[in-house]
């Protein structure tokens, strides 16, 4: 697969409405149960537990403009588990 292929299907966009992964999936802040600190293979994740549906994966290595745990911090509401995790230290 080119490398370009692969810039574009590795994103992932956080915003106010919630979290787009990949640029498929997409996860509103509502549908968020539970949310924990974890990792694999020694890489940072968030486990997220979902309303319905499987469990997310959501990798906390990626960088932009802000880490991820900043997005989230920043566009997640206050009441949600996912921002409870993010702003616990690792």
């Amino acid at each position: 697969m080119p490398i370009l292929t692969i810039w574009q299907v590795s994103v992932m966009s956080i915003n106010s409405k919630g979290i787009k992964l990949y640029r498929v999936n997409k996860l509103v802040w509502s549908d968020i149960t539970e949310a924990k600190l974890t990792s694999f293979v020694g890489l940072p994740y968030i486990l997220i537990k979902r309303k319905k549906g499987m469990k997310w994966w959501l990798p906390l290595y990626f960088k932009g403009n802000l880490t991820v745990k900043d997005a989230l911090i920043n566009n997640a509401p206050k009441e949600n588990p996912i921002y409870e995790a993010a702003t616990k230290n690792t």
